[in-house]
């Protein structure tokens, strides 16, 4: 069984992803690092994931992303995975309903004002930075991806309150063991 975070970007996915995994004795995958690999083993050159999407497009850059999450699912041997997906996959057109077959999906539903100052603080991604108002954008998109997020998530966790990495991380596994998935 593989245990797949999703939520907007700087929601925590990366951090609670990792912690999980080093628990859990699991193998840790970011999402957009599997993106650029796969880039830097087509393209011969290096990159992450900022700019790919920066430098190809948006459209080349899910093409990458389904080819990537479409060679895990049909991978029987990829199983035992902690992984860190991307904020946008889960509305990536090009990998459709199979998405949840992935494995189980942990929601770190995080609301967008606590999320936002975080995304500023690292530089505004081009996909905000051409907006007219990144901050409406960024709303807008919130509340779009939200849809997409609750329907495939199969544990909802919501982390608007302040709390260390660790105390997320105890109540996850909680809930993992309540689920019987551990």
């Amino acid at each position: 069984m593989n245990i797949i975070f999703i939520g907007m970007k700087h929601c925590g996915k990366t951090t609670q992803a990792k912690r999980l995994a080093r628990d859990l004795g699991m193998h840790f995958i970011d999402s957009d690092e599997a993106v650029a690999a796969n880039y830097a083993a087509l393209e011969k050159e290096n990159t992450d994931a900022r700019g790919i999407y920066n430098n190809k497009g948006a459209d080349y850059f899910r093409a990458l992303e389904a080819t990537t999450v479409t060679r895990w699912l049909n991978d029987e041997a990829f199983d035992r995975n902690v992984i860190a997906l991307g904020g946008g996959t889960v509305g990536n057109r090009l990998i459709g309903g199979e998405l949840a077959e992935l494995g189980f999906f942990i929601y770190l539903k995080t609301a967008p004002e606590l999320i936002y100052p975080r995304i500023v603080t690292n530089g505004l991604p081009s996909f905000l930075a051409n907006a007219a108002d990144p901050e409406a954008y960024f709303r807008e998109l919130y509340a779009e991806r939200n849809v997409g997020y609750t329907e495939l998530a199969d544990l909802i966790i919501p982390v608007d309150t302040l709390c260390t990495p660790e105390e997320l991380n105890r109540e996850i596994v909680g809930s993992l063991h309540w689920e019987k998935l551990i």
